[in-house]
């Protein structure tokens, strides 16, 4: 459990230092998984070669924004690697859980996280805010939505689902899971096991609305940004889908340092990727995953995450 304490989150400053897996359609991204591996093993060489002399920057990614768009990452890498003048090398994890303890060891300098890992991390003290995506048109906040088939007209509430089958994304996904088991404690049944008939993890916001449309999941929780994103790019997929309710909004996955991270790196870093929306090359890479740019990480817009932190189980 946790305590409920305002000041677990802390600003970065540049002064300071179960479940089946699913198989079948679902798993539709296995070539986006093949070309991630393929620049994470080949590009990080490629790139450093530029600057043999240097330590590699290395960039934690498991926020949805870059791990499911993973055809982007050798352009962000490349952009990255020219504007701070070092090379840097993406670490892609598959779950959040893998990816809070590659924190933990301190595998990466810096990280781009999904908000339950920050909360946590930044609650243990591992990870400083650096700063905040905005997604397009918006501000930097998102929330949960509670998806079923577009078929099911009669579903109003995540009570109406009682017995059914239910799609999560992963065990430490804020939107896709923990903001769902909330709601359940709220209803007298802290376990989503023993109020649904099966549950599973999809392990991406784009599979459980796959499984939803699909009618493999009679019910999901995803993201707001994952929709939108599918809205956009995937119209089909989102008209097969109903959202029936959403949560209040919370702060968006943020870029991270990781405790021991240089303070140098650290500021350059951000100014780095607040001036993206500055120029054409970070405009275009921003727009190709719904964002419109980066702000100055703000704590306080996480502080409404205390009291799911407290019911949730610890990592």
């Amino acid at each position: 459990m946790f305590p409920n304490r305002n000041d677990i989150f802390h600003d970065w400053s540049p002064k300071g230092n179960a479940c089946e897996p699913v198989r079948g359609p679902i798993l539709s991204g296995w070539s986006g998984r093949v070309l991630l591996l393929f620049w994470l093993m080949v590009f990080p060489l490629v790139s450093q070669a530029d600057w043999p002399e240097e330590r590699p920057i290395r960039i934690g990614v498991n926020a949805a924004a870059l791990k499911q768009h993973p055809e982007v990452l050798p352009e962000w890498q490349r952009y990255l690697s020219d504007r701070l003048k070092r090379p840097v090398v993406f670490v892609h994890r598959d779950t959040y859980r893998q990816m809070i303890d590659v924190i933990k060891q301190r595998e990466v300098d810096f990280a781009w996280l999904s908000t339950f890992p920050y909360a946590y991390m930044a609650h243990r003290g591992r990870v400083k805010l650096l700063v905040i995506p905005v997604p397009r048109g918006k501000s930097s906040s998102y929330s949960a939505y509670l998806l079923v088939p577009a078929s099911d007209t009669q579903t109003r509430s995540i009570e109406d689902l009682r017995g059914r089958v239910f799609a999560f994304t992963d065990p430490y996904s804020l939107t896709g899971y923990q903001v769902a088991r909330f709601w359940l404690r709220h209803l007298s049944e802290p376990d989503p096991k023993r109020y649904f008939r099966k549950t599973f993890f999809t392990h991406s916001h784009r599979n459980t609305m796959t499984a939803v449309a699909a009618g493999l999941a009679d019910g999901g929780m995803v993201d707001s940004y994952a929709w939108e994103m599918a809205v956009h790019s995937e119209p089909q997929l989102a008209g097969e889908i109903r959202i029936v309710t959403r949560s209040v909004d919370y702060g968006f996955p943020p870029v991270v340092a990781v405790s021991g991270a240089s303070a140098k790196d650290a500021a350059a870093l951000r100014d780095t990727l607040l001036a993206m929306d500055k120029n054409d090359a970070g405009r275009r890479l921003l727009q190709g995953v719904g964002l419109s740019g980066f702000e100055i990480g703000d704590s306080r817009r996480y502080r409404n995450l205390a009291a799911i932190l407290e019911s949730a189980d610890q990592p």
